[in-house]
């Protein structure tokens, strides 16, 4: 994350990657945010867990709002 106007630079506290089953990508890793929001969208494998996370940044941190097992197609 990186504030627009002071050019300050935060990282976020986790990673995220493919998640493969038997060899085969069975979730393609992407992210996505709105400049007016302050809602971050993950799809892939964070933590072993697979799916769509939804974080919110506020107070200089993200927060996992919402979790939805398994991938959009």
């Amino acid at each position: 994350m990186i504030d627009a106007l002071s050019g300050e630079i935060w990282f976020a506290p986790f990673t995220f990657q493919d998640a493969q089953k038997d060899g085969h990508i069975v979730c393609d890793h992407g992210s996505g945010f709105k400049i007016t929001s302050r809602l971050f969208m993950v799809q892939g494998e964070i933590d072993g867990k697979v799916g769509n996370h939804y974080y919110l940044w506020a107070d200089g941190k993200f927060s996992l709002v919402h979790f939805d097992q398994g991938c959009d197609p």
